[in-house]
């Protein structure tokens, strides 16, 4: 694969996404069950946010731990909706841009996941910099194979 190769090639489609109006908890089981770090918020099928599982962390690393505060936390859980903790102001990549423009995306802004759209920004996929290592450690894979 070479670094002119569209992201399309390798950006994950169909990601985990949620609604603006759905609650903080939802996502906490959705990072638990998929294993994932970034959460893609669509509004009829375009992206308007991403919720990372730090943005989840921020919100709950302040709920007490006592059992008189569990109840008030979890009500609290319960009224935090996608809106009020995503992230609204994002750069996005098209299914066309090379694996070297989201290389220099990471590497600039230290990003760690970036959604990909199309020109009316309909959620097409997202690349991530698991998926960069990925793609890295096959190359390494295949240059030292003997079979090259």
């Amino acid at each position: 694969m070479k670094p002119s190769t569209p992201i399309s090639e390798i950006m994950t489609t169909n990601p985990v996404t949620l609604t603006p109006t759905d609650i903080l908890d939802t996502a906490h089981d959705l990072f638990k069950t998929h294993g994932i770090h970034h959460i893609l918020i669509v509004h009829e099928d375009q992206l308007v946010g991403m919720v990372s599982f730090a943005d989840y962390l921020r919100v709950i690393r302040n709920l007490g731990d006592n059992n008189d505060e569990k109840i008030t936390n979890q009500r609290l859980l319960n009224s935090i909706t996608m809106s009020d903790v995503m992230t609204d102001k994002m750069v996005c990549l098209h299914p066309d841009d090379s694996i070297n423009d989201a290389l220099q995306l990471f590497k600039l802004n230290r990003f760690q996941a970036i959604p990909v759209v199309d020109e009316k920004k309909k959620l097409l996929g997202i690349v991530t910099t698991f998926d960069i290592l990925l793609l890295l450690e096959k190359y390494m894979t295949l240059k030292n194979s003997p079979l090259k």
